[in-house]
């Protein structure tokens, strides 16, 4: 009944459809009830449908003479498909345009992709239809409901327009099993290398145990959610952290969301550091709203662009805080002369130093954590790259790109 729903809604919105049927089974009982079905539903209401008979590697004579027989395979009849579709090009589907034809940019070119990622069963789907409004995707207990992406826009209050992409479940990859599967879970990653901002799904009802002995926080995730935050960041996507089913969480208080996000930040790493985290209920629609404003402000953060003085400001403060431990076997310590940021969307930042093997990898957490608090760059992953330079050269470059703010004395201090 659902994919039945599915596929009539797919039917309203499109110009035009394709009815593939099996060549080498032939005609079925099935076909004809679909057949009878999209001419009394859709093709009555003139909605174009073309009969495609696939399979046909002999290219053998067809019975019914509307059809039109195509070998995917050896990539024969498509051209013949293709022309019947737009009609023989006569004010079709697909217009011609002159070279000189301006084309005009349409709000939804501009949208603003968001991914919706997360464990099998986690709640995507029902977060998916929450947040564009209607039944788009099908919502079921069974693990791996949803095998491929499926794309759908919402234009907010706020006047922009968002591109939301439900993707399947993520499995580890010693966890799949079946061909099907590794293409579900190879898209999904496709789906969240080419998004701006990766919902990572959370299912509220399993993340706390209830156990206090072992304290408020505690919560172990397991290895297909460590996989899935380590995949986001590093693809250099931005995150929000979403728990959803939170109406299905017993005895929520005041200080029930502060409890899990101690529980996030405490025990999963990567995403669970830095992202935001909004608890939301689809099947309610409480906190919807709230999904859409972390969106933003995650985008914004990723987009971010930090002054050069600002940058080499707080780079001096953590090292006026705390610096680089000498190694025991060499009486020299790592110093960084100068910082800049070079790229956005992930944001990347490179440190001139005096040499990068200096800096071990607890003190590269602690300046990256301090950049974090200093600025409030929150949402987004943040490339560090650590170069090589001598100091009078990096004084000259210093000079370059700090200008008149600090004298050429104190560049590299």
């Amino acid at each position: 009944k659902e994919i039945k729903f599915q596929i009539d809604v797919a039917l309203r919105e499109a110009c035009a459809a394709v009815m593939v049927v099996d060549g080498n089974v032939g005609v079925t009982q099935d076909d004809i009830q679909v057949a009878r079905y999209l001419k009394k539903t859709y093709i009555s209401k003139g909605l174009r449908v073309v009969l495609c008979v696939a399979k046909c590697d002999r290219l053998e004579t067809m019975d019914v003479k509307a059809a039109i027989p195509i070998s995917a395979y050896h990539r024969r009849g498509t051209w013949e498909l293709v022309d019947a579709l737009i009609n023989r090009g006569c004010n079709g589907l697909f217009p011609m345009k002159s070279k000189d034809h301006r084309q005009i940019t349409e709000p939804r070119d501009n949208a603003i992709k968001v991914a919706i990622c997360g464990k099998p069963n986690a709640g995507k789907s029902s977060l998916f239809n929450a947040l564009v409004g209607e039944d788009r995707t099908i919502v079921s207990e069974i693990e791996g409901s949803t095998t491929d992406s499926v794309d759908a826009y919402l234009e907010a209050y706020n006047g922009n327009v968002y591109r939301f992409i439900d993707t399947a479940g993520i499995k580890k990859r010693s966890s799949i099993k079946s061909t099907t599967h590794w293409l579900s879970v190879n898209r999904s990653m496709k789906a969240i290398k080419r998004a701006d901002v990766a919902l990572v799904v959370l299912d509220a009802s399993e993340i706390m145990t209830g156990n206090r002995k072992l304290g408020n926080s505690f919560w172990c995730p397991d290895v297909q959610m460590r996989y899935i935050a380590r995949a986001i960041e590093e693809r250099g996507t931005a995150a929000v952290i979403v728990l959803t089913k939170w109406d299905a969480v017993p005895n929520k208080d005041a200080s029930s969301q502060e409890r899990f996000i101690q529980a996030i930040r405490s025990n999963l790493g990567g995403v669970g550091q830095w992202a935001e985290v909004v608890a939301c209920s689809a099947k309610t629609g409480q906190r919807i709203s709230k999904v859409i404003e972390a969106i933003d402000k995650t985008l914004a953060a990723h987009r971010k662009r930090i002054p050069t003085h600002v940058l080499n400001e707080v780079i001096r403060d953590a090292l006026l805080w705390k610096l680089p431990p000498a190694r025991a076997y060499n009486s020299k310590q790592g110093r960084v002369y100068y910082a800049t940021q070079t790229a956005i969307e992930p944001p990347q930042l490179v440190l001139f130093c005096n040499n990068p093997k200096l800096f071990g990898p607890n003190y590269k957490i602690y300046l990256e954590n301090k950049i974090r608090q200093d600025l409030g760059w929150f949402g987004t992953p943040f490339q560090v790259e650590y170069r090589k330079r001598t100091e009078k050269r990096a004084v000259s470059q210093a000079e370059q790109w700090l200008g008149p703010r600090l004298l050429p004395s104190e560049a590299w201090r």
